[in-house]
C-alpha cells in the first residue's frame, strides 16, 4: 500500500480540486468523507481485514461503478438536506424579523390611538362649538354695522356690483 494510503481514492474521487464549478467540488469532497467514513466503519466491523491488502481490497470493491454511484448520491442527497436547512433557517429568520416588523407597525399604531390627546367625537364637539362661534360673530358684527347705519348689501354692491335679478 502507499504511503499515502488514501490518496489514489483521493485522485480518483475529487480529482486536482482544480474544477471550475463549486457544487462538483463540494460534492467531490462529500463524496470522499462519506467513503472514508464507510470505510472506517467498515474496519471497525471486521478488524481482522485491516491490513494493507484488506485497505487495497476495500477499495477496489467500494469505487466499483455501483458503489461510487451509491456513494455520489448520498453526497448529494446529504449536500441538499445540507441546503434545504440553510434556506429554511433562513426563511424562518426573515418570517421572524417579519412578524416582529409587523408587531412593531401594530404596536406603534395602538399606542398612536390610545395616546391620541382627544377622540373622534372632541374633534367633533370642538368643530361644531368653533363653527357655532363663528356664526354668532358674524351676526354680532352685522348688528352693531345695522346700528352705525351701515347697510352690508349695498356695501356689497358698491364693491362688486349688483348680483343676478
Amino acid at each position: 500500500m502507499s504511503p499515502l494510503p488514501h490518496l489514489s481514492v483521493f485522485e480518483k474521487l475529487v480529482g486536482t480540486i482544480r474544477r471550475s464549478d463549486v457544487q462538483e467540488q463540494l460534492k467531490a469532497l462529500t463524496t470522499f468523507g462519506l467513503y472514508v467514513e464507510s470505510e472506517c466503519k467498515y474496519f471497525e466491523d471486521h478488524p481482522d481485514r485491516r491490513t494493507a491488502r484488506g485497505g487495497e481490497d476495500y477499495a477496489r470493491a467500494a469505487l466499483s461503478p455501483p458503489q461510487l454511484a451509491r456513494l455520489e448520491n448520498e453526497a448529494r442527497g446529504l449536500i441538499e438536506d445540507f441546503a434545504a436547512t440553510i434556506i429554511e433557517g433562513v426563511e424562518r429568520k426573515n418570517e421572524i424579523v417579519q412578524k416582529a416588523h409587523v408587531t412593531k407597525l401594530v404596536h406603534s399604531a395602538v399606542e398612536a390611538v390610545h395616546s391620541a390627546p382627544r377622540s373622534r367625537l372632541a374633534g367633533v364637539t370642538e368643530a361644531v362649538a368653533g363653527a357655532f362661534m363663528y356664526s354668532v360673530i358674524i351676526i354680532l358684527i352685522s348688528i352693531i354695522a345695522h346700528r352705525a347705519g351701515i347697510d352690508i348689501l349695498e356695501t356689497y354692491e358698491r364693491a362688486y356690483g349688483p348680483g343676478p335679478k
